[in-house]
Protein backbone atom coordinates (compact mmCIF):
# COMPACT_ATOMS: atom_id res chain seq x y z
CA UNK A 1 0.00 0.00 0.00
CA UNK A 2 1.37 3.42 -0.96
CA UNK A 3 -0.38 6.63 0.08
CA UNK A 4 0.59 9.35 -2.39
CA UNK A 5 -0.31 13.00 -1.95
CA UNK A 6 2.49 15.05 -0.45
CA UNK A 7 4.88 17.07 -2.57
CA UNK A 8 7.64 17.06 0.08
CA UNK A 9 8.87 15.05 3.07
CA UNK A 10 6.30 13.51 5.40
CA UNK A 11 6.98 14.58 8.99
CA UNK A 12 4.07 13.04 10.95
CA UNK A 13 1.55 10.22 10.60
CA UNK A 14 -1.33 8.88 12.69
CA UNK A 15 -4.19 6.40 12.38
CA UNK A 16 -7.80 7.21 13.21
CA UNK A 17 -9.24 5.76 16.45
CA UNK A 18 -11.16 3.18 14.41
CA UNK A 19 -8.05 2.37 12.32
CA UNK A 20 -10.01 2.94 9.10
CA UNK A 21 -8.16 6.06 7.98
CA UNK A 22 -4.70 7.65 8.08
CA UNK A 23 -3.56 11.25 8.36
CA UNK A 24 -0.15 12.62 7.48
CA UNK A 25 1.50 16.00 7.81
CA UNK A 26 4.40 17.22 5.73
CA UNK A 27 6.91 19.87 4.87
CA UNK A 28 4.52 20.98 2.13
CA UNK A 29 2.43 22.50 4.97
CA UNK A 30 -0.51 20.22 4.23
CA UNK A 31 -2.40 17.42 5.96
CA UNK A 32 -3.57 14.50 3.84
CA UNK A 33 -6.29 12.08 4.94
CA UNK A 34 -6.24 8.64 3.35
CA UNK A 35 -8.79 5.85 3.58
CA UNK A 36 -7.12 2.58 2.53
CA UNK A 37 -9.32 0.07 0.75
CA UNK A 38 -10.74 -2.88 2.66
CA UNK A 39 -8.92 -6.18 2.38
CA UNK A 40 -11.50 -7.51 -0.05
CA UNK A 41 -11.66 -4.35 -2.13
CA UNK A 42 -11.39 -4.80 -5.84
CA UNK A 43 -8.77 -2.84 -7.66
CA UNK A 44 -5.66 -3.17 -9.79
CA UNK A 45 -3.85 -5.28 -7.20
CA UNK A 46 -6.86 -7.44 -6.39
CA UNK A 47 -7.56 -8.16 -10.07
CA UNK A 48 -3.97 -8.69 -11.07
CA UNK A 49 -3.26 -12.02 -12.71
CA UNK A 50 -0.58 -14.26 -11.21
CA UNK A 51 2.77 -13.81 -12.88
CA UNK A 52 5.32 -16.43 -13.69
CA UNK A 53 7.82 -16.96 -10.94
CA UNK A 54 11.49 -17.01 -11.56
CA UNK A 55 13.23 -20.28 -10.82
CA UNK A 56 15.62 -20.41 -7.92
CA UNK A 57 18.97 -22.20 -7.89
CA UNK A 58 17.27 -25.52 -7.12
CA UNK A 59 14.34 -25.07 -9.44
CA UNK A 60 11.95 -23.87 -6.71
CA UNK A 61 9.79 -20.85 -7.59
CA UNK A 62 11.26 -17.65 -6.22
CA UNK A 63 8.74 -15.42 -4.42
CA UNK A 64 7.70 -12.23 -6.17
CA UNK A 65 6.30 -9.13 -4.49
CA UNK A 66 2.68 -8.24 -5.14
CA UNK A 67 2.17 -4.86 -6.81
CA UNK A 68 1.58 -2.07 -4.32
CA UNK A 69 -1.87 -0.47 -4.19
CA UNK A 70 -1.65 3.31 -4.64
CA UNK A 71 -4.10 5.41 -2.62
CA UNK A 72 -4.81 9.10 -3.25
CA UNK A 73 -5.89 11.45 -0.45
CA UNK A 74 -9.56 11.45 0.43
CA UNK A 75 -9.07 15.02 1.63
CA UNK A 76 -6.34 17.64 1.88
CA UNK A 77 -6.33 20.17 4.72
CA UNK A 78 -4.53 23.46 4.30
CA UNK A 79 -3.99 26.40 6.63
CA UNK A 80 -0.59 25.97 8.22
CA UNK A 81 2.22 28.16 6.95
CA UNK A 82 5.08 25.87 7.94
CA UNK A 83 5.80 22.17 8.33
CA UNK A 84 3.08 20.10 10.03
CA UNK A 85 5.24 18.57 12.75
CA UNK A 86 2.78 16.45 14.77
CA UNK A 87 -0.78 15.07 14.71
CA UNK A 88 -3.23 13.76 17.31
CA UNK A 89 -6.49 12.04 16.33
CA UNK A 90 -8.69 11.89 19.42
CA UNK A 91 -12.14 10.88 18.13
CA UNK A 92 -13.61 9.80 14.81
CA UNK A 93 -14.07 13.41 13.75
CA UNK A 94 -11.58 15.50 15.78
CA UNK A 95 -8.04 15.76 14.46
CA UNK A 96 -5.39 18.09 15.91
CA UNK A 97 -2.31 19.33 14.07
CA UNK A 98 0.80 21.13 15.30
CA UNK A 99 3.15 23.18 13.17
CA UNK A 100 6.36 25.10 13.22
CA UNK A 101 4.23 28.15 12.41
CA UNK A 102 3.37 28.19 16.14
CA UNK A 103 -0.25 27.11 15.80
CA UNK A 104 -2.28 24.11 16.90
CA UNK A 105 -5.39 23.59 14.81
CA UNK A 106 -8.52 21.54 15.41
CA UNK A 107 -10.11 19.89 12.36
CA UNK A 108 -13.36 18.09 11.69
CA UNK A 109 -11.89 15.13 9.82
CA UNK A 110 -15.30 13.87 8.70
CA UNK A 111 -16.04 17.18 6.94
CA UNK A 112 -12.44 18.09 6.04
CA UNK A 113 -12.80 21.53 7.61
CA UNK A 114 -11.03 23.57 10.27
CA UNK A 115 -12.92 24.03 13.54
CA UNK A 116 -10.60 26.31 15.51
CA UNK A 117 -7.05 27.47 16.13
CA UNK A 118 -6.21 26.59 19.73
CA UNK A 119 -2.72 28.02 19.89
CA UNK A 120 -1.01 30.85 18.10
CA UNK A 121 1.83 31.53 20.54
CA UNK A 122 4.37 32.12 17.79
CA UNK A 123 6.78 29.43 19.01
CA UNK A 124 7.30 26.36 16.84
CA UNK A 125 5.22 23.39 18.00
CA UNK A 126 7.09 20.10 17.88
CA UNK A 127 4.65 17.69 19.54
CA UNK A 128 0.98 17.40 20.47
CA UNK A 129 -1.33 15.01 22.34
CA UNK A 130 -4.92 15.14 23.59
CA UNK A 131 -6.41 13.96 26.88
CA UNK A 132 -9.98 12.87 26.19
CA UNK A 133 -10.84 12.68 29.89
CA UNK A 134 -9.84 16.24 30.73
CA UNK A 135 -10.33 17.76 27.25
CA UNK A 136 -6.83 19.26 27.37
CA UNK A 137 -4.30 19.45 24.55
CA UNK A 138 -0.62 19.33 25.50
CA UNK A 139 2.00 20.80 23.17
CA UNK A 140 5.79 20.84 23.21
CA UNK A 141 7.60 23.89 21.87
CA UNK A 142 10.94 25.18 20.66
CA UNK A 143 11.06 27.72 23.52
CA UNK A 144 11.53 24.81 25.99
CA UNK A 145 7.94 24.87 27.28
CA UNK A 146 5.11 22.37 27.49
CA UNK A 147 1.81 24.23 27.16
CA UNK A 148 -1.70 23.07 28.06
CA UNK A 149 -4.81 24.18 26.13
CA UNK A 150 -8.48 23.74 26.94
CA UNK A 151 -10.13 22.44 23.75
CA UNK A 152 -13.41 24.05 24.87
CA UNK A 153 -11.80 27.51 24.87
CA UNK A 154 -11.18 28.16 21.20
CA UNK A 155 -8.17 30.40 20.73
CA UNK A 156 -7.80 31.28 24.40
CA UNK A 157 -4.67 31.59 26.51
CA UNK A 158 -2.94 28.41 27.68
CA UNK A 159 -4.06 26.91 30.97
CA UNK A 160 -0.46 26.61 32.11
CA UNK A 161 3.04 25.59 31.11
CA UNK A 162 5.94 23.42 32.27
CA UNK A 163 9.60 24.06 31.64
CA UNK A 164 12.46 22.07 30.10
CA UNK A 165 15.97 23.14 29.14
CA UNK A 166 15.74 22.58 25.38
CA UNK A 167 13.25 21.77 22.60
CA UNK A 168 10.34 19.64 23.82
CA UNK A 169 10.18 16.91 21.19
CA UNK A 170 7.45 14.66 22.64
CA UNK A 171 4.39 14.80 24.91
CA UNK A 172 2.06 11.91 25.79
CA UNK A 173 -0.90 11.65 28.17
CA UNK A 174 -1.57 8.59 30.31
CA UNK A 175 -4.82 7.07 29.01
CA UNK A 176 -5.70 5.58 32.42
CA UNK A 177 -4.87 8.66 34.53
CA UNK A 178 -6.01 11.79 32.77
CA UNK A 179 -3.91 14.16 34.89
CA UNK A 180 -0.55 12.47 34.19
CA UNK A 181 1.60 13.69 31.30
CA UNK A 182 5.13 12.78 30.22
CA UNK A 183 7.35 14.98 28.11
CA UNK A 184 10.65 14.33 26.38
CA UNK A 185 13.25 16.91 25.53
CA UNK A 186 16.37 17.42 23.48
CA UNK A 187 18.24 17.91 26.76
CA UNK A 188 17.94 14.13 27.29
CA UNK A 189 15.37 14.29 30.10
CA UNK A 190 11.97 12.65 30.47
CA UNK A 191 9.67 14.43 32.91
CA UNK A 192 6.45 13.23 34.49
CA UNK A 193 3.91 15.92 35.36
CA UNK A 194 0.76 15.93 37.45
CA UNK A 195 -1.24 18.66 35.71
CA UNK A 196 -3.26 19.30 38.87
CA UNK A 197 -0.12 20.78 40.46
CA UNK A 198 2.53 21.97 38.04
CA UNK A 199 5.02 23.42 40.52
CA UNK A 200 7.59 20.75 39.70
CA UNK A 201 7.86 17.45 37.87
CA UNK A 202 6.99 14.26 39.77
CA UNK A 203 9.97 12.55 38.14
CA UNK A 204 12.93 13.95 36.22
CA UNK A 205 14.77 11.17 34.42
CA UNK A 206 17.97 11.68 32.45
CA UNK A 207 17.73 8.87 29.92
CA UNK A 208 19.28 9.81 26.56
CA UNK A 209 21.58 12.17 24.72
CA UNK A 210 18.57 13.67 22.97
CA UNK A 211 15.00 12.38 23.32
CA UNK A 212 12.87 12.02 20.19
CA UNK A 213 9.83 10.04 21.42
CA UNK A 214 8.07 8.93 24.60
CA UNK A 215 5.14 6.66 25.40
CA UNK A 216 3.30 4.82 28.15
CA UNK A 217 3.44 1.07 28.82
CA UNK A 218 0.43 0.51 31.05
CA UNK A 219 -0.13 2.97 33.89
CA UNK A 220 3.21 2.97 35.68
CA UNK A 221 5.92 2.49 33.05
CA UNK A 222 7.21 4.84 30.38
CA UNK A 223 9.13 4.29 27.16
CA UNK A 224 11.63 6.67 25.66
CA UNK A 225 13.81 6.66 22.56
CA UNK A 226 16.58 8.98 21.51
CA UNK A 227 19.48 9.74 19.23
CA UNK A 228 21.67 7.27 21.16
CA UNK A 229 19.84 4.40 19.44
CA UNK A 230 18.45 3.07 22.73
CA UNK A 231 14.85 2.37 23.74
CA UNK A 232 14.45 2.56 27.52
CA UNK A 233 11.61 1.25 29.70
CA UNK A 234 11.34 2.81 33.15
CA UNK A 235 8.91 1.63 35.83
CA UNK A 236 7.79 4.39 38.17
CA UNK A 237 6.40 4.42 41.68
CA UNK A 238 3.11 6.31 41.36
Amino acid sequence: LMCLGHSSSVESVIASPASDALASGGWDKRICIFRPPADDATGPAANAQPTKRARGSKGAPAPTAAPAVEVAPEAELGGHTDVVSALAWSTASLLYSASWDGSVREWDASRSSEVATLSACGKAVLSVDVSLGSAIVATGHSDHLVRLWDVRSKGGAPLGSFSHKAWVSAVTWCSAREHLLISGCHDGCVRLWDTRSAKCALHDLERHEKILCVGWDGIDAILSGGTDGVLRLTTLSL
